[in-house]
Formats: C-alpha cells, structure tokens, sequence
C-alpha cells in the first residue's frame, strides 16, 4: 500500500479505473441480453473473461486502500471477499467453458459473490462511511441491487426462465446489473470531490512521476484491451445472431420449413431435394447437424455450423451424391441430445423426419446423420437411441455415452477427433469408440494429433469420406 499514497493521482487514476469497470461491466451485460448465454462460448469470451477480471480487481485495490486509511473495516471485508469472489468465479467458468468441470460449484460462487456484495453494501451503511452521502447512497445501491440479484437467481433455479415470469426475472436481473455497474459511478464523484480539498503534494517530481507512470501504465491497458477484446466480443456476438453472407448463400437453393408437434413444438428446418430429382424414385436422406455456431431461430445460420451441409451443398457433392438434405436448426441453449445441461429436442427431429418420409419417396435404409461439435453429440445421441434408424453416422468432435455401445454394434460409424481438443476433451470420442469394439463393434476413427475442436477443414478432405457414408445400407 506504501507505493500508492492516497494523494491527488490515487484518485484521479483511481476514478478512471472504476469508470472502465463500469464500461466493461455494460458492455458485457448489454452483449448478453443480445446473445443470451451463447455469449460464454464466444471465442473470444475467455480472453474478455481475464480482461474484465483484471478491470474489476484493479479498482478494487484502490477502494479497499481507501477503505483501509480511512479504517472503514466492514466495507473492506466486503471489498475483500468480493475480489476473492470473483477471482473464484473466473477460475469456475473457466473449467466449465474449457473443461466441463465445476458446474456444480458455479451458482454457490454467484452465491457468495452476491453475499460479499451484501457484506460491503453493509459497512458503507454501518461504518462513519455512512457520514459521508455518496458512500451511504452507494451502500444503498449496492444492498439493493445484490438483494435483486439474489432474489432473481434463486427464482430461476427454483422456477427457471422459461415462462413469461421467468424472462421478466431474467430481464431484470440483466438491467439490475447495468445498474450495479453505474451505482460505481458515485465513487468517481466521491473521489474527485476528496480530490479538490487537497493540495499539491510536496514530494519529489522523480517519484511522483514513477508513481503517475504506474497508474498511467495500468489505465493505458485497460483501455487498450477493452477496446480490442470489446470489439471482438461484439463482432462475435453479431455473427453469433446473425447468419453469415455465406450461410445465407449456401441456403438459398434450401426449402424454408418447419414441423409444428401435437404439442406444439416447433422445429425449423431446411430441405433440399436431389440434384435431377425424380419424384417416385428413392433417395437417401442426410440429416445435417450443426454445432454451437447454428443456434439460432432464423432458420439460417445453421449453416454456418453444420459441416455435413457445407459439404453436401457443394455442386460437386450434389451431383456425385444424389440425396435429401434435412438440415434442422436448435434453439439456443436447447441440444440434440446427450448433453445433460441442455434440453434435448431429438423427439421433435425424428418426428418431422416421418413426416418428411410421408411426403417424400426417402430410402428408409438409407438414412444417414452427421455433426459437428454440439452436431457431434447429437450424431452420437441419434444413433444411441434409435440405432435402427440410421444406415451410417459421422460424428465430429462430439462425445457419445458408452453405455449405450452395446446398442450401436452393428451402425457403421466413422468418428473424428483432434487429440487437443479443450472443448469437447477428446476421450468423449476415445471412451465411446472402445467400448463399442469391447461389444463387438468396428467403428473407424481418426485423431488427429495436433489438433484442437476446430477439425472441420481436416475432416472435409478426407479422402473417400462421403463415398463410404452413402455406400452403407441397412439390411
């Protein structure tokens, strides 16, 4: 605390910081009430997640230096274990978003981050903090806004998000904390008002200087980095609700579809016919899968994650493989199956694939799926639960259950994977291929060694990878 003498710059530099918290801490709200969650697999999140730790905890050491001189204790337990906190947050997003680890842990972290809030709101309203009206109105802010939050969180995990109440709560948990981050805004006007009622300090130009270079050091990076991974996040963000020029392009030649189930479920999709289609004749149909990048409603933007309808789009492809092409698009935060977390909508899939059987003339031994990443669960998840169903599977960076091995024996399956994978770890393939040969299955499977997640470009020039997928027949 020595090097940061609570003089004129400590709360000049002090202030700016805590005005780039409240600009990161709206920015990554307002993106989230654009996206939803999807936010969090942005790729470019985990490096904004470090950034706006940083932003956060920066100006945390200036408040609870000033707490500490100015011996407001609770106010600087609070301060303490919010950092502490949030530090902790970072550490179980992190495992989840890289590792699928520590989900359990996630909503206690929110928890007691929300109780530290408390704690902190407590000693501005109890200590001789509350002498001073900012302080007391930002104690104020802040116990109310950790209540909100609080009541908020525990409504959707008793209740969820999905009825009407339950995105008002969302809603207002979203805004709550814009306003939390504002609520900071009455330190800035705190600390220049002390700053205005000191004068020049008489020190040394040297080592002010070194002191001033310090503050300015860490404030010149904080901008820099909310700049560069701020923009990321948004242009991300945009791409991630909007589908790309080549998406759209790609589903032009597409029918624009939908099943609407006896509950009233509602599934989007694209289909496509056979190049040369000739009505009476059977063809085989492929069911596309995308991955994360596909969530969407707009019946679009599926293209940008689904490998098997960027392959079999190719005019090439087409006219070598004569072939239906159901391309169904998932709801955000939904799944095809397999992945616990997510609502499964694999029913409401094979519902409007009968359908589609009943309209068209579809090879029924020759249905084949394929996906990538959340496509690659589902791929796994399909021919798990209705092995009967599909001729042959190519699952792509995905993770299968192996005990349902026994159950897919006899589907011909030809798995990939990239050994470094850190978002789908590479045992979910490694698990469920062996424990199908431990059956008496032979599924192929290719790893690639010094590849992570994104294998798209290595699995599309595969030679003979098409070839062997439309060559398979159910007996």
């Amino acid at each position: 605390m020595k090097a940061f003498p609570i003089n004129r710059d400590f709360y000049f530099f002090g202030s700016f910081l805590i005005g780039l918290y409240i600009v990161a801490n709206t920015l990554q709200t307002v993106v989230q009430m654009w996206v939803g969650y999807q936010m969090f697999w942005l790729p470019s999140f985990g490096s904004w997640l470090l950034v706006t730790c940083a932003i956060y905890l920066l100006p945390s050491l200036f408040l609870l230096k000033y707490y500490h001189q100015n011996q407001y204790r609770l106010a600087f337990f609070g301060a303490m274990a919010s950092s502490i906190m949030v530090l902790l947050q970072v550490i179980v997003l992190t495992a989840i978003l890289r590792a699928r680890q520590l989900q359990d842990f996630y909503n206690p972290v929110l928890y007691l981050l929300l109780f530290a809030g408390l704690v902190h709101a407590a000693g501005l309203l109890t200590s001789d903090a509350r002498k001073k009206p900012l302080l007391k109105t930002v104690g104020l802010g802040l116990g109310i806004v950790n209540v909100i939050l609080l009541i908020s969180l525990t409504w959707i995990l008793l209740s969820g998000n999905k009825s009407s109440t339950g995105i008002f709560v969302q809603k207002l948990a979203e805004w709550t904390t814009i306003a939390g981050g504002l609520v900071w805004a009455l330190f800035i006007r705190q600390f220049m008002g002390e700053r205005s009622l000191l004068k020049e300090e008489q020190v040394s130009t040297e080592s002010r200087k070194s002191i001033a270079d310090i503050y300015a050091f860490f404030s010149f990076m904080g901008v820099f980095f909310i700049l560069l991974f701020g923009f990321m996040l948004v242009k991300q963000g945009y791409y991630n609700t909007h589908a790309t020029p080549a998406a759209r392009k790609m589903a032009n030649p597409y029918e624009f579809r939908s099943y609407t189930s006896s509950k009233g479920e509602t599934l989007q999709y694209r289909f496509l016919k056979p190049l040369d289609y000739e009505p009476g004749k059977k063809y085989p149909m492929v069911v596309c899968l995308h991955g994360g990048a596909g969530w969407g409603t707009d019946n679009t933007r599926q293209f940008d994650g689904s490998l098997a309808a960027q392959m079999l789009s190719d005019y090439t492809n087409r006219e070598k493989y004569q072939a239906f092409l159901f391309v169904p698009q998932c709801p955000p935060m939904h799944s095809w199956g397999g992945i616990p977390a997510y609502k499964a909508i694999d029913s409401l899939v094979f519902e409007a694939m009968a359908a589609l059987e009943k309209e068209f003339d579809i090879d029924e031994k020759r249905r084949y799926v394929m996906g990538s990443s959340l496509g690659g669960y589902g791929t796994w998840h399909f021919i798990s639960t209705r092995p009967e169903m599909f001729a042959a599977a190519i699952p792509v960076s995905g993770e299968g259950d192996p005990d349902f091995a026994k159950e897919i024996v006899d589907v011909p399956v030809w798995a990939f994977h990239g050994r470094t994978d850190v978002n789908v770890p590479v045992s979910g393939s490694q698990h469920i291929i062996q424990a199908v040969k431990n059956a008496g299955g032979s599924p192929r499977y290719t790893e690639y060694p010094d590849r992570g997640h994104d294998i798209w470009k290595q699995v599309r020039e595969t030679p003979g990878l098409m070839a062997w997928m439309f060559a398979q027949k159910k007996e």
